[in-house]
């Protein structure tokens, strides 16, 4: 079982299906991806680094012909900035939440912190909605989104990596949380 989501078989298979090269390693993936102006890049995210697996990624690289490898470490890799490689801003989540769908709501919430519980009820209470959706919702989804990004400050995926997704996926749905009609939320969920 993977620990990741962006270590598992399907996100390997989303991934091609939206245009990367999967690079299969041993009991891992790599992406490559291609970049604007013709760059390529191995995307090794949320693996545990060792100098081992460096020297696997750093050999499929040369093989693979990328102008560079952009990796997501989990665990603290001091001898990477020794090898060369410089510290940039994550590309996903530091961590990932695997949930047991085939658990009731009550075992659900049951799992959560108290103060989790607190919200969703309270939210429920106040008239929040859950609304889930499909493309027709997109446009609707991606100006959220791009506003959460706008006022927070975060550098966001494309719209089209996210309109991929979405295609490329039958599990794959937006949720909304609506408030007096107006959608307020948008996530996009993946089963």
């Amino acid at each position: 079982m993977f620990s990741q989501f962006v270590q598992s078989e399907g996100w390997a298979n989303l991934n091609k299906a939206i245009g990367n090269t999967v690079v299969p390693f041993d009991g891992f993936y790599g992406f490559k991806k291609n970049m604007r102006f013709g760059f390529t890049h191995l995307f090794v995210p949320r693996i545990e680094i060792t100098k081992e697996r460096l020297k696997e990624i750093e050999d499929s690289a040369q093989q693979l012909k990328v102008d560079f490898i952009r990796l997501e470490p989990t665990n603290d890799e001091i001898f990477l900035h020794s090898s060369g490689y410089k510290q940039v801003g994550e590309h996903n989540p530091k961590t990932t939440l695997l949930i047991d769908l085939s658990k009731s709501e009550e075992e659900l919430l049951a799992d959560m912190h108290s103060k989790t519980r607190y919200n969703i009820r309270l939210a429920e209470k106040k008239g929040v909605k859950f609304v889930s959706g499909g493309l027709p919702h997109f446009d609707e989804f991606w100006g959220l989104i791009k506003a959460t990004y706008n006022r927070k400050q975060i550098a966001a995926h494309t719209k089209d990596y996210y309109r991929e997704i979405l295609e490329a996926n039958d599990t794959a749905y937006i949720a909304f949380a609506e408030y007096e009609g107006k959608k307020i939320v948008a996530n996009l969920m993946i089963e």
